[in-house]
């Protein structure tokens, strides 16, 4: 997926999309912080479940495909290219508030989750973030 990249847009400054994204009923949050030159994202505050983000294009991120990681995480890999793409969505002031993933196979749409405003914003983080300010 590395050497697919679409059109070469440029991506934001790395700080604009840190933070904590949730989905519509608030039982799924995403966490996403700077690590080192890239990104890291966990899900739902567990410090196990995480992935290491690359720039795909403009807003979109991307991870690769690994088995041995996606086991430590007792996770049951997925292959599918929806699954390893986060889209980072701006406002009309060009600001990421949101972000979509397509997580689940089985549903066609992807799911859009709203950054909330009430967690910290790290910049570089080494675990998920814990509790709202």
């Amino acid at each position: 997926m590395a050497d697919e990249k679409p059109s070469g847009m440029v991506m934001k400054p790395l700080t604009s999309y840190v933070g904590r994204y949730d989905n519509s009923i608030g039982l799924f949050s995403i966490d996403v912080a700077i690590e080192g030159e890239g990104r890291r994202m966990w899900c739902q505050g567990h410090q196990n479940v995480d992935y290491h983000l690359y720039h795909y294009d403009g807003d979109n991120f991307a991870w690769e495909a690994d088995r041995d990681h996606d086991m430590k995480m007792t996770i049951f890999p997925k292959w599918y290219e929806s699954f390893h793409i986060i889209k980072f969505l701006a406002n009309e002031e060009g600001n990421i508030d949101s972000l979509s993933w397509g997580h689940n196979a089985m549903v066609p749409q992807v799911e859009v989750f709203k950054k909330n405003m009430a967690f910290p914003t790290v910049t570089d983080c080494q675990q998920p973030l814990s509790s709202p300010l």
